[in-house]
């Protein structure tokens, strides 16, 4: 295994870990699937909680409950224990029953086998969808309607009477897929190509009756879309094939229509289209819906997103099918109303070595474009002017830092600067941040950074925020433990005199165990605490939490 309980302990508090503990010795884990490193569960308890862990990362972690606490939750703790002690005697248990079997078959008869499959067939609809794949020859496979039944029963079995499917339910979708993996297993990818699309199709067609659409569903949707083009990929289609392929895939993402899952459509796509031939019939599909010009983004911002996807659609194709003059010239046209196109330009004049264009328009200054623009037009002006002229290159640099705060563009400075140019690049930076009240914090850690503790202390006490005072706490609080004590109660106080839910309760506890840390400051904590539990004596879920402080 890659983790122990030990790495379980890490990723919670002990109070939660025994819970979970208990959870899963009281046999209340229900595994229901477990795909590679994915598992997926159910908690019983008072309620039942759905639960999914990524085992090659237990960080990486779901669960429905209403657990706010830092770290895992009882729920999740159980869930791992149970994992790991299926990892712990599945592979021996796996090994001996297919030892048997073996052993089973060696002296069985084809009537007896017959005899005894022929009955599972008819009632186990998987085993006989996966028999056929595996067995049968029928010419064409099933229609593509077949598979979508197939996928539609299923998904009719957690929808309400209303035809929703409620938060949390999760249809078990894998008997579609192992039917799929059994026709790739054979060499069919056609047929198991139309599988996955008929399941897309069908996830597709009811996502405006589910719940949280882009949690389970989007996985599914994705994955579903991606083994689509996977199979085709590799069941050697030519030309018009091909071409028809790349025809589905771009009808599907227009009807998206601006869906989630019209990106897993784009990416499939690019995923497909691996030749010349393929970036043209994409670009001849593409070309009517092109728009000539691009709409105000301020009148409407979905259709202004949709025609400017496909215009800068366009231009990569035009650049790959080797149509470099087209693609520029739609560029200049068309790169101060779209910020994609505009770092399209740009990237094309610094790589063909036309830096005067390229500095002309990256110093050219566009209210409409984009912050993530800007940064990259100063970035290709640092680039062009750090070897000929360094004053303007520290502007520019003193603003990259300013625009995005990345302290790579910081550390850059401070090493390259004299000290002079440091006294004056520093007290830019200090003014530029004094007069915008929305990045004291990033003042804060200037000052941090520079080793002046009492200034960053006024800043982050003046943004008077619990969140900031969490943030700092460590690096700050030992500056001026009292006001920084009394900062946190002023936020806390008001919060242990109402009646919540345990899981605030439970922050209130992790909050009073921060305070306690503040130099100086454990005695006070604790006599508040005190304090604390007769004021609440009628509170227990409050009492219980507040218990280990």
């Amino acid at each position: 295994m890659k983790w122990t309980e030990d790495d379980i302990r890490e990723i919670t508090s002990e109070t939660v870990y025994e819970r979970g503990e208990d959870y899963w010795m009281d046999d209340r884990v229900v595994i229901e699937s477990r795909e590679g490193k994915k598992v997926k569960a159910v908690v019983k308890g008072s309620q039942n909680y759905r639960v999914e862990i990524n085992l090659d990362d237990i960080e990486d972690y779901e669960c429905s409950c209403p657990f706010e606490g830092d770290g895992a939750c009882k729920h999740v703790v159980a869930v791992l224990l149970e994992a790991m002690d299926d990892d712990e005697t599945a592979p021996a248990e796996e090994d001996e029953a297919v030892a048997d079997a073996e052993e089973l078959f060696a002296g069985l008869t084809v009537e007896k086998l017959k005899g005894f499959f022929l009955p599972e067939l008819r009632r186990d609809q998987g085993m006989r969808e996966r028999f056929f794949a595996v067995f049968s020859r029928k010419e064409g496979g099933n229609p593509p309607e077949y598979y979508r039944n197939l996928v539609a029963n299923i998904l009719e079995t957690d929808m309400d009477s209303y035809g929703f499917i409620p938060y949390g339910e999760e249809p078990d979708l894998s008997e579609i897929t192992e039917l799929a993996e059994t026709y790739s297993s054979q060499g069919n990818f056609r047929e198991a190509a139309k599988i996955y699309r008929e399941m897309f199709e069908e996830l597709t067609a009811i996502m405006n009756n589910v719940d949280d659409s882009d949690g389970y569903y989007g996985s599914e949707i994705e994955a579903a879309v991606q083994e689509y083009v996977d199979c085709l990929s590799s069941a050697n289609l030519q030309g018009e094939e091909r071409k028809e392929v790349i025809a589905d895939l771009f009808g599907h993402f227009r009807k998206a229509d601006g869906e989630f899952w019209g990106d897993y459509l784009e990416n499939a796509l690019e995923s497909f289209c691996q030749t010349a031939d393929d970036w043209q019939s994409w670009l001849e599909i593409l070309e009517p819906f092109v728009p000539a010009a691009l709409p105000a983004h301020e009148k409407n911002w979905s259709e202004y997103s949709r025609a400017e996807r496909l215009l800068a659609r366009k231009i990569r194709l035009l650049e790959l099918t080797g149509n470099t003059t087209e693609a520029e010239k739609l560029m200049l046209r068309h790169y101060r109303e779209s910020s994609e196109i505009y770092r399209m330009l740009l990237r094309r004049l610094e790589e063909s070595g036309r830096w005067e264009e390229a500095v002309g328009i990256a110093g050219e200054k566009d209210s409409n474009l984009h912050l993530s623009t800007r940064k990259e037009s100063l970035e290709l002006l640092v680039r062009y002017y750090e070897n000929k002229d360094p004053v303007r290159t520290r502007a520019l640099v003193v603003r990259l830092f300013l625009l995005k705060g990345n302290w790579e563009y910081y550390d850059r400075l401070k090493e390259s600067d004299s000290a002079v140019e440091w006294k004056e690049d520093f007290a830019e930076i200090a003014r530029e941040l004094e007069t915008d009240k929305h990045r004291a914090l990033l003042l804060a850690d200037v000052h941090l950074r520079e080793g002046k503790k009492t200034e960053a202390l006024a800043l982050v006490l003046a943004d008077d925020d619990l969140s900031s005072l969490r943030e700092y706490r460590e690096e700050l609080a030992g500056t001026d433990p009292d006001a920084y004590y009394r900062a946190y109660r002023k936020h806390v106080l008001p919060q242990t005199r109402m009646v919540l839910p345990r899981g605030s309760y439970r922050q209130i506890a992790e909050l009073l165990k921060e305070m306690k840390s503040i130099p100086g400051k454990k005695k006070e904590l604790t006599q508040w605490v005190t304090e604390l539990r007769v004021e609440n004596k009628r509170k227990p879920a409050f009492l219980e939490e507040i218990a280990n402080v």
